[in-house]
């Protein structure tokens, strides 16, 4: 595992006395994501009226094995990204509230996706 931390200055965190208090730190914890590239995409004719089924493969630098993922996409929208997403929010008395997020790579949009 590695650790790295970051400096946060947002001015909503601070308290009374204008510093963040005993966590005035973002800390990274975790392995640097490997670089992964999609190789193949794969949709399948069956599938409902809202959705269609495939599969993607994808190469990871890491292991260099090609591996497939199912998915499934939304037939009825093109265009911009729309969705929805809740974030919950650590809160403990005296320290600065913490939101925990996870950058994981997904092979259906061959991008890393930020995730709460």
């Amino acid at each position: 595992r590695s650790s790295t931390s970051y400096d946060v200055k947002d001015p909503a965190l601070l308290d009374e006395d204008g510093d963040e208090g005993a966590d005035d730190e973002m800390e990274f914890v975790g392995e640097p994501i490997p670089h992964v590239r999609r190789t193949r995409k794969e949709v399948f004719e069956v599938g409902t009226q809202w959705l269609r089924f495939g599969r993607v493969w994808f190469q990871s630098d890491k292991d260099g094995a090609t591996h497939g993922w199912e998915m499934v996409e939304r037939t009825t929208r093109k265009g911009d990204v729309d969705g929805v997403d809740v974030v919950a929010v650590l809160r403990r008395a005296g320290r600065v509230p913490h939101v925990i997020l996870i950058l994981n790579y997904r092979p259906p949009v061959d991008a890393v996706c930020a995730e709460f």
